[in-house]
């Protein structure tokens, strides 16, 4: 199914190589639904942005449409790539923050909420928030079936909104941008070895993880002296 859904969006953000403007807006697009629970796994989108952005940079092995040769037209770059994805999922997971902040019971509460939140998903996420504290905003990055009602959760307890946008924006920057740069340079063989790929990027991130709960450990036991 990943592989099907993966050749399918490929082939359409594909026409749009050669097109960065409404390139970049249908990966804004995208990236934002599937924050909000669409069907359409985040990571599928990445893969497919920066194997775009890998046979855009290959004009020998992808020839460019007659239009962008005629025009002069360039393909979409591997930064603006990763900047856009970056952004487009820090910026999506912290408008599920504020909307958790600014409504709390009322949103969790809502009948389409409550509809989407199972009592057993609602359950886990509020066991994790309780034992993980404002670092379980890095952890939902690995979660994809439990991001939304996990950032929303973030805003209904009222996580501090700095420690939110360093801990996940941390997180977001650490992973994001590295997969699209990685693809986009090794194109499909990297795809081959993504598990392998994701396993080293989850390590990445768990040091990342612990290295800020150190530090915020130590700057506590440091004060308490």
């Amino acid at each position: 199914m990943f592989e099907n859904m993966e050749q399918s969006l490929l082939s359409f953000l594909t026409n749009f190589a050669y097109d960065p403007w409404a390139f970049y807006s249908i990966i804004i697009l995208l990236m934002t639904l599937t924050t909000f629970g669409v069907p359409i796994s985040e990571e599928v989108v990445i893969i497919s942005a920066a194997l775009v952005t890998y046979m855009g940079a290959h004009p020998e092995l992808y020839p460019p449409p007659a239009f962008a040769v005629e025009s002069g037209q360039s393909s979409v770059q591997p930064f603006t790539t990763a900047l856009v994805c970056f952004l487009s999922v820090f910026l999506s997971d912290l408008l599920v923050y504020m909307l958790g902040f600014i409504f709390r019971e009322r949103i969790i509460t809502h009948p389409l909420v409550k509809k989407y939140i199972s009592q057993k998903r609602k359950e886990k996420i509020d066991t994790w928030v309780s034992k993980y504290g404002a670092f379980v905003s890095g952890i939902f990055r690995f979660t994809p079936g439990l991001r939304f009602i996990g950032y929303l959760t973030c805003g209904v307890v009222r996580i501090p909104i700095h420690k939110f946008i360093l801990i996940n924006g941390g997180v977001a920057l650490l992973v994001v941008p590295s997969q699209v740069f990685i693809i986009s340079i090794y194109g499909k063989a990297i795809v081959a070895n993504l598990k392998f790929v994701s396993v080293v990027l989850l390590v990445l991130c768990a040091f990342f993880i612990l290295t800020m709960l150190f530090t915020q450990l130590y700057k506590f036991f440091t004060k308490t002296k």
